[in-house]
């Protein structure tokens, strides 16, 4: 949490407590100050509390993706909002507002909070579950190594993933090219000059 930046909020007491005890103050007066009194130590407590929320969630994130800052993108780890929700013990609709606009600063970049949630696809042992950005690094890497002049089907990518351990459908591979911006096999095929 960065709180260089954010100014402590206090009600000063001192002030309010001459106010309300001097003997010249009217009741109205004094009724007045306690309401506001009131209003802004209850504002301070909001605040207060959703500095908690947000860092109770920031620190389930990060000990869930501990891989992901140390490692980089391929350890990315499948995160759900529930997962934090229940982790916290809080409602997913409070985990969703506290990510909101809110970005995290580490060693693999600055990115928003939310960039850490995603899904995953089942490995073929019935293992731990992929990232699906993680299936889309491998995608792009088994792109990058085939051969241009000869270039991969899709339902070739796909036999390829499964040798990694990974199984994903064929449509989840178009869906994967399309996002990544790469072109089918006839696309990327070079031919000889």
């Amino acid at each position: 949490m960065d709180d260089a930046r954010s100014p402590k909020l206090h009600v000063s007491k001192s002030l309010y407590k001459d106010l309300i005890t001097n003997p010249q103050t009217n009741e109205e007066t004094k009724t007045s100050i306690k309401k506001k009194f009131r209003s802004a130590s209850w504002l301070i407590d909001a605040i207060e509390q959703r500095r908690d929320t947000l860092l109770k969630v920031s620190q389930a994130i990060v000990d869930h993706q501990t891989d992901f800052f140390e490692k980089g993108q391929q350890a990315l780890k499948p995160l759900k909002m529930q997962q934090i929700a229940d982790v916290v013990g809080m409602h997913v609709t409070t985990i969703s507002r506290a990510c909101d606009e809110k970005w995290v600063s580490s060693p693999q970049g600055v990115f928003p909070l939310r960039r850490l949630f995603v899904g995953g696809v089942a490995t073929s042992d019935g293992g731990e579950n992929i990232a699906n950005d993680v299936v889309r690094l491998k995608l792009q890497e088994i792109i990058d190594k085939e051969d241009k002049k000869d270039p991969l089907s899709d339902d070739a990518i796909v036999k390829s993933l499964e040798v990694k351990g990974i199984q994903v459908a064929r449509r989840t591979i178009v869906k994967y090219r399309g996002l990544l911006g790469i072109p089918n096999s006839r696309g990327r095929r070079q031919w000889e000059e």
